[in-house]
């Protein structure tokens, strides 16, 4: 083979622009102005229980139906492809529990889910879920989460981040659809993604959720918009994430709401930490500091729905949501 000259740039040729043909390119579009850029791809994340379950649920049917999430306007109605492969049994009650709220008939929405086995390592799974969105028309594209969807593959390594992030891409290029993964924080550091470090250098936008505040630490096309405080109220059998004025959160003004934000970190530990429901005299004993401000955080929380409440016939026993 020494001396053969190799094939130059066989089947492939590069895709030339100049600055002046930049300005063909359609100018950014939004999902949600400011949170989620239409065609892109997007990362929701948090700690277990940090309400994301029901973050994304609010945004799959603020969407299908044109209602406002969080507060902030939904650019338009359109279909989602739901692809939930955690927590399953709540579905039903969580959807419930959003149209009782919102008063929405659930026959008027188009969203389909999936909760069959899917993995973004498989590439035929891709393809089906290709097939599928332009099939149904689906607009947008939930992954959740991205660890379920991923099975053999390992997050901490960037190869197989990559490949995930390959998949993913192939879905957009594909269909045009926009494409959310819903992800876990770190153990160690719940600011920031689990895992390889590859897959926020390739999101568009991303989303924290923990301790009643959704954020974007990341927006690349388009300035941050301001945090978002949100509870969990009691809507029939489940919860919905509502919107929290910033300034005047149940009665704190928002000089208090860093100090809440710390207790409810420590309270979470406490309490997946025993694994069950605990007084809140032993919650306090394991956190220490000031008593009364411990009490009147986790009465906050249990307010804002963060945190439960239930009784063994002697005593107030606190826990975390299902």
């Amino acid at each position: 083979m020494s001396g053969e000259a190799e094939p130059k740039g066989q089947g492939f040729a590069l895709d030339l622009l100049s600055f002046k043909d930049l300005e063909t390119i359609p100018d950014l579009e939004w999902v949600i102005d400011g949170w989620i850029p239409k065609g892109g791809l997007t990362m929701i994340y948090g700690p277990p229980k940090s309400g994301k379950s029901f973050i994304v649920m609010s945004l799959v049917l603020a969407l299908d139906h044109g209602e406002r999430w969080l507060g902030h306007r939904v650019v338009g109605r359109c279909r989602s492809l739901y692809v939930a492969l955690e927590g399953r049994s709540g579905l039903k009650i969580r959807s419930e529990a959003w149209h009782e709220h919102f008063e929405r008939d659930v026959e008027a929405g188009h969203a389909l889910i999936q909760t069959g086995r899917v993995n973004l390592a498989e590439y035929e799974h891709t393809g089906a879920i290709i097939d599928a969105v332009i099939e149904h028309g689906i607009e947008l594209v939930i992954i959740d989460t991205l660890a379920k969807a991923t099975s053999g593959m390992d997050e901490n390594s960037a190869k197989d981040m990559g490949r995930i992030i390959d998949q993913t891409r192939r879905i957009q290029e594909e269909t045009g659809a926009t494409v959310i993964l819903v992800h876990h924080t770190g153990h160690g550091d719940t600011n920031r993604e689990r895992g390889s470090s590859s897959l926020s250098g390739a999101v568009d936008s991303s989303i924290l959720v923990k301790n009643g505040k959704m954020s974007a630490p990341l927006v690349k096309d388009g300035s941050t918009p301001e945090p978002v405080h949100f509870k969990l109220k009691q809507a029939g059998q489940s919860v919905v994430a509502l919107p929290m004025s910033s300034r005047a959160l149940d009665g704190y003004d928002g000089s208090n709401e860093d100090g809440l934000q710390d207790d409810l970190e420590k309270i979470r530990n406490v309490l997946e930490g025993e694994g069950r429901a605990v007084s809140k005299n032993a919650i306090h004993h394991q956190i220490g500091g000031n008593r009364q401000r411990i009490i009147g955080s986790i009465n906050v929380w249990v307010e804002r729905g963060f945190l439960t409440k239930t009784t063994d016939g002697r005593s107030q026993l606190i826990g975390l949501p299902g």
